[in-house]
């Protein structure tokens, strides 16, 4: 038997003693207009029946009456309620397990589906390559505040990303010859790598340009280092030894990979790169 069943049994043993009472009243309140009126005939045609039609008369009003009171009418909503609310307290309960059982299976597939996407996320990140730890705004504020420190004053106005097929790319002249350049992971954006190359004519100047130029990409990529750590990393990677046509060397320092070289296209250049990035490895 279904819950709507249920409700409707026992409405219908209800609704039939209602009609039995409302038959009850309806019946003594008809015998006694039907004695009232035998009453009244009898009075005028003066026989010995008006007296028994009186009497009867009053015993069906108050039968009448007494049925009124008695009837379940007042009790029939109390009567409804009991007899219903075990029905709806059943079907009830069922629809809050329902309701808590569906509840429970969409937070399990929710806590699944954000589960899957964070190990889809760190599974995609461990396949990042390694980075600076910088975006390259942030590494524009940061070179240009301690660039500004130091004599010829070098400054990046601007840097204009280009797109490429494996990774994007920045890249500025700080002076005739002198340039740098910045290689960027195309999924986090974060810098990759910096390279400085100028060309060295033997010039006082122009080697000065190159090594303030290099002492200054150095402390921006490595703030804690100070300047004795800065010139003794620099003497080790040959920049100071005067023979930049044989230098090729690589160090690691901090976590990352110092690394110089000699093209005669570019010139001498420095680049700085995430000590576990096997990209630049020697």
């Amino acid at each position: 038997m279904t819950d709507f069943e249920q409700i409707l049994q026992p409405m219908d043993q209800i609704w039939g003693c209602l009609f039995m009472w409302t038959f009850m009243i309806f019946m003594s309140f008809m015998a006694f207009l039907a004695c009232l009126i035998g009453s009244i005939v009898s009075t005028f045609q003066k026989n010995s029946l008006h007296t028994k039609y009186f009497i009867l008369t009053g015993s069906l009003f108050i039968l009448f009456i007494v049925l009124i009171i008695e009837s379940p009418e007042s009790s029939t909503d109390s009567n409804i309620v009991a007899s219903v609310a075990p029905a709806i307290a059943s079907g009830k309960a069922e629809l809050d397990t329902a309701t808590k059982s569906t509840s429970a299976e969409k937070s399990q597939a929710k806590l699944k589906s954000e589960t899957e996407a964070k190990k889809k996320a760190k599974q995609k990140n461990s396949n990042l390559p390694e980075s600076l730890g910088m975006y390259p705004e942030q590494f524009q504020v940061v070179f240009n505040h301690i660039a500004g420190k130091f004599q010829p004053v070098f400054n990046i106005d601007s840097i204009n990303v280009e797109e490429g097929n494996a990774v994007n790319a920045f890249s500025y002249m700080l002076k005739d010859e002198l340039g740098i350049i910045g290689l960027i992971n195309k999924d986090d954006g974060n810098l990759q790598s910096l390279a400085i190359a100028g060309k060295e004519d033997g010039s006082k100047d122009a080697t000065k340009a190159l090594a303030t130029a290099f002492q200054v990409l150095i402390r921006a990529t490595n703030v804690t280092l100070s300047s004795k750590e800065i010139s003794a990393l620099m003497e080790e990677l040959g920049i100071l030894d005067g023979n930049v046509k044989k230098m090729n060397k690589s160090i690691i320092l901090n976590g990352l990979r110092y690394s110089t070289g000699y093209t005669e296209k570019f010139g001498v250049s420095l680049m700085i790169s995430n000590a576990n990035d096997a990209n630049y490895a020697r």
